[in-house]
């Protein structure tokens, strides 16, 4: 089976000032030297972190109790990749791959029926918002707007829609696959397999799609996402299936599914339930319910987290202090939803080549350095002046330390570093002063225990270079 292995000292409050490494060459000398034997002891990281409560600032509260997950050897490579775009002989070997056997093809395109049946759903859809703004707008549990709509928007959408029906054709005929490399860029079409299933693909510069017992482009549907939409009154709540499978059942036919796409080197980040969705007629209808698997590529046997995670934005330096902002990197993500068929889905975007290993066992900062660098920099994201004319309180709550790569851009050069990385995860708790009891009213008494391992909602990282220390920012890399 698949699945993802996670795997107390006391410091005081660091007098320096965090400085920012803003040295062109600091990453490539550290580089250059591979981790000394005698140094190995020093790459092994305690399991957990506390500290006392303190106040870099006023109103300004940092707590630490904190799990580290590292690597169990201690040995921390260093990768160089290179970011690639698809081409059409991607797009029909990722099709010669995945389906089997097809007969026939035809574009993927809405008959005058399918617009038709969009149209009315969309009818149906505005009377019962009138009719609820007409009842004095009860609350149902659904999150709706509440604007109300006017005949001019009525009229000029259902104009739109009529324009739709007109330019429709009325059939999409099928034609024999020759040769389905056909498939190009920026193309999608739905085949016919030699089982009777059906197959939508779609293939762009930076993204493949394909979607079994589709007739139109479906989406991925976890369980995580339900119980946001059960919460909220969302439709996709409503049709949701259960898998008639097992998590290890999907797992072994995972495995066999990556080998026969070449794809054996991602490691699973998360399983989950899931559903494949489609729209017809407007509404979300589930084709397979199966179980849904994220990767990221394994650069070495990092851990990796279930919950995703950007860096933190809010930090007090910028483009002024001599930082110059990266163009952002784009995530390589590997999406898989199998069902008791098998494969269901399948979506691959914005590919990478792995062009070597640029250091086998880096050297990493020591753990004393690691956690002054950590406490200072938090003090570059204090809120204070915010704080300040909002009269409010914050309290950061540091709740896990994640050793992991991150993807850093090499120096004059479009390739980039998948860079060890510490990844701290923290909860902001902000509260305006005299306003306390409506905030436990309305987050709850376990809002930070709830929304910690929610694999739906982004979580507040701080992340640090482990090699040299300095803060990664939003726009150097993505993991």
């Amino acid at each position: 089976m698949v699945l993802v292995l996670l795997l107390c000292a006391c410091v005081p409050t660091p007098e320096q000032e965090f400085v920012v490494n803003k040295s062109e060459n600091a990453v490539e000398q550290k580089l250059s030297a591979s981790s000394k034997p005698e140094q190995k002891a020093a790459m092994l990281f305690p399991d957990h972190w506390k500290e006392d409560p303190y106040q870099p600032y006023d109103r300004f509260t940092i707590e630490i109790d904190a799990e580290i997950v590292q690597k169990a050897d201690g040995i921390y490579p260093v990768y160089r990749t290179r970011g690639r775009d698809f081409t059409d002989a991607d797009a029909g070997d990722f099709a010669e791959k995945v389906l089997d056997k097809p007969v026939s093809v035809r574009e993927s395109m809405m008959t005058k029926a399918d617009w038709t049946r969009e149209f009315q759903s969309w009818l149906e859809e505005v009377e019962a918002h009138r009719a609820w703004i007409a009842a004095g707008k009860p609350d149902d549990g659904i999150d709706r707007d509440e604007s109300e709509i006017s005949q001019k928007e009525i009229d000029e959408e259902s104009e739109w829609y009529r324009e739709q029906i007109r330019n429709a054709p009325d059939d999409l005929p099928e034609t024999p696959v020759s040769d389905y490399r056909l498939l190009g860029l920026g193309e999608s079409k739905v085949f016919t397999l030699e089982n009777g299933r059906t197959a939508y693909v779609s293939a762009d510069y930076w993204s493949i799609r394909i979607c079994l017992d589709c007739a139109s482009q479906g989406y991925l549907y976890t369980e995580s996402r339900l119980e946001q939409d059960q919460k909220w009154g969302e439709p996709g709540a409503e049709v949701w299936r259960e898998p008639s499978m097992t998590e290890e059942e999907a797992a072994a036919m995972l495995q066999s599914a990556l080998e026969k796409l070449g794809m054996t080197d991602f490691t699973v980040r998360l399983s989950q339930k899931g559903n494949l969705y489609q729209e017809l007629g407007g509404k979300p209808v589930s084709s397979a319910a199966g179980w849904a698997f994220s990767f990221v590529r394994d650069y070495g046997g990092y851990p990796t987290s279930r919950v995703p995670f950007e860096p933190h934005q809010n930090l007090a330096y910028g483009e002024d202090d001599g930082f110059t902002a990266n163009k952002p990197i784009e995530k390589e993500t590997l999406e898989i939803l199998i069902g008791p068929e098998g494969l269901q889905m399948i979506e691959y975007n914005c590919p990478k080549t792995v062009a070597g290993v640029e250091n086998p066992d880096v050297e990493l900062l020591p753990w004393e350095e690691v956690k002054t660098r950590i406490q200072s920099a938090f003090k570059l994201t204090a809120p204070v002046k915010r704080a300040e004319e909002q009269d409010t309180v914050h309290t950061y709550r540091v709740y896990r330390l994640l050793l992991t790569t991150w993807t850093i851009r090499a120096k004059d050069s479009q390739d980039y570093y998948e860079m060890p990385c510490w990844v701290v995860f923290f909860d902001r708790d902000i509260r305006s002063r005299g306003h306390e009891a409506e905030y436990e009213q309305w987050y709850g008494p376990d809002y930070w225990e709830r929304n910690r391992n929610n694999t739906d909602l982004m979580q507040e990282t701080l992340i640090i270079n482990a090699v040299d220390g300095s803060i990664v920012f939003n726009d150097y890399g993505a993991r």
